[in-house]
């Protein structure tokens, strides 16, 4: 391996005599290259994998002082000390007693790993990482915030570099890859502006100026704010009417959503209003000893 001498690489005889000495090329296997040489360069590489760590270290400690362990600031952190390691690694090679040769080819194996790990990212780990950097600039997520992915509906609890977990209405926790919820569709609701809504069918023969009311003074039982009453749909042979608004606990959406249900109940069902099909059937009795086969005739 061939090295380029610095200043603590040259013979003890040279040490103090500057000249051309400086500027030879030793090689390991050649009869000038002494013991002070291979003395010398180990402690310089030495020094300067110590001070590679001590920079990584400083760093950390600096950016864990700046940004804490804040949830929303961990992307960040985590982003500029890749950058920072990535820097020192750079410095390494660059500082290291390499020949220019060497050099060279330790930088364009540095070059050419670094581009295979980001081509491959789609399927690892650096994958979920870029993609976990990504996902406060588009997709805007927080934590608090009631999220859908491919169908499950929960609240998120922590949004990590990797993953995004998220509680269930049933208590569930659920872990989705940062790469799943950047590649698939999202449909978010920020806790602060949460909406729930329920509805009911009612038929044509009760009057829809009674219902609106009545709906009313369930969201507020309920302890819903801003309560508004739709007419969701027409259909055949009932009119569906939605009641929405703002719950009064945000961090508890799925029982704010019980309670306007009950409230509902209760106030239809108190004015005398059937909250039943209104294709109504008509049913006969029959006795026990009744059986429901044929009588054969002689």
């Amino acid at each position: 391996m061939r090295f380029l001498p610095n200043p603590a690489r040259l013979a003890p005889a040279a040490l103090f005599v500057p000249g051309p000495a400086c500027a030879q090329v030793f090689n390991i296997h050649d009869e000038n290259y002494t013991l002070g040489h291979l003395l010398n360069d180990l402690l310089w590489t030495v020094a300067l994998l110590v001070a590679a760590v001590a920079a990584i270290y400083y760093a950390n400690r600096t950016l864990h002082r700046l940004f804490g362990t804040h949830r929303d600031r961990l992307v960040t952190r985590y982003a500029m000390m890749s950058a920072v390691v990535l820097a020192v690694l750079f410095l390494l090679i660059i500082l290291l007693p390499f020949t220019p040769e060497n050099r060279s080819s330790v930088l364009t194996l540095f070059g050419i790993s670094l581009s295979a790990l980001i081509a491959l990212s789609s399927t690892s780990i650096t994958g979920n990482a870029l993609a976990g950097m990504l996902l406060r600039p588009i997709w805007n997520l927080k934590e608090g915030q009631y999220l859908t992915i491919d169908g499950v509906f929960g609240r998120i609890e922590r949004i990590e570099l990797l993953r995004v977990e998220m509680r269930t209405e049933l208590g569930e926790r659920i872990s989705f890859p940062s790469t799943h919820v950047l590649m698939h569709h999202v449909k978010q609701m920020p806790a602060e502006t949460a909406v729930i809504s329920t509805s009911v069918s009612l038929g044509f023969d009760v009057d829809p100026s009674v219902v609106k009311p009545l709906l009313e003074q369930a969201a507020t039982a309920a302890g819903v704010t801003g309560a508004s009453v739709w007419v969701q749909e027409i259909e055949d042979y009932s009119v569906v009417y939605q009641i929405h608004g703002r719950p009064a606990t945000p961090d508890r959406l799925n029982e704010s959503r019980s309670r306007l249900n009950w409230a509902v109940l209760e106030k239809l069902h108190g004015a005398g209003i059937e909250i039943a099909s209104p294709d109504l059937v008509s049913a006969r009795m029959f006795g026990k000893s009744h059986v429901f086969m044929p009588t054969v005739k002689n």
